[in-house]
């Protein structure tokens, strides 16, 4: 592997940014003795404050929903983030569509129920990812209660990202994000088929311009947090040069090829 490759990576999943697509390829490039992957980040993960140290200390690539800052039970040795953000109004759209669709998750049935607005739910606070959930992990601010988070959460955020993710990006970057993990950490071919796109989902066109202005009120720290990777993302791969944009054009026309030929022999998508 390249000299640049750490003793521990962590790829911190940020619910409905193309994650589940990313972990597809993530599980060709770690064995499955190498990884974990977390669950329950509003319940605080047990699932991972349950190993014992050892394991901890052996994982080479840790994903998953979990917030900032596990890489201090991690031991010894470095630890490198990365992670996709997704512009706020459309991931808690996508967010709350594959809620409605996900019968065994913890709100499917009250969102099935009631039906409340983006509003009435803003009001209630009960849902906590619909609440700058993108700055809340990166800040490690998880469990702070609903409409706390703030300007300080926002700056830790942006700290956070400059002193530890040397590779960050954006839904809409995708491609451009992989090359620069396969680059940087020696990877396979990248080859992938995006992923858990969620069948139903609720666009913004189908709702009152009031519907879309409580998710905004719900996520103004977010859309900041986003703006600035969007901003660093465009600059940095602008800056890389036609180099970059012909090897991107012929990853991504061989990509698509691909994908084609996978739909026709393999319909669907294996988990890993």
């Amino acid at each position: 592997m390249p000299e640049k490759h750490p003793d521990h990576l962590l790829f911190l999943h940020i619910p409905k940014a193309a994650g589940i697509t990313m972990l597809g390829i993530l599980f060709r490039q770690y064995a499955e003795a190498e990884r974990f992957g977390t669950k329950g980040l509003w319940q605080g993960n047990a699932d991972f404050n349950a190993l014992p140290d050892a394991k901890k200390h052996a994982i080479k690539l840790l994903y998953g929903h979990f917030p900032f800052g596990y890489h201090k039970h991690l031991g010894g040795g470095t630890s490198e983030y990365f992670t996709l953000l997704r512009d706020p109004v459309e991931r808690v759209l996508s967010a709350y569509s594959d809620i409605l669709e996900t019968k065994d998750h913890y709100l499917h049935q009250e969102f099935v129920t009631s039906r409340s607005s983006f509003a009435d739910l803003h009001t209630r606070g009960n849902w906590p990812a619909l609440d700058n959930c993108q700055v809340r992990m990166l800040s490690d601010s998880v469990m702070a209660p609903y409409g706390s988070i703030g300007e300080t959460q926002l700056q830790q955020a942006i700290h956070n990202i400059e002193t530890y993710f040397p590779v960050v990006g954006v839904q809409h970057y995708f491609d451009e994000c992989l090359l620069e993990l396969t680059e940087r950490y020696g990877w396979k071919k990248p080859w992938y088929r995006k992923r858990h796109v969620t069948a139903r989902r609720i666009n913004q066109q189908d709702l009152p311009a009031s519907e879309i202005q409580a998710i905004r009120s719900a996520n103004t720290f977010d859309q900041q947090l986003f703006d600035f990777v969007w901003k660093r993302c465009d600059a940095h791969y602008k800056a890389l040069g036609e180099p970059f944009r012909k090897k991107l054009a012929a990853f991504q026309q061989r990509n698509n090829l691909l994908g084609k030929m996978m739909n026709i022999f393999s319909p669907a998508d294996p988990e890993s």
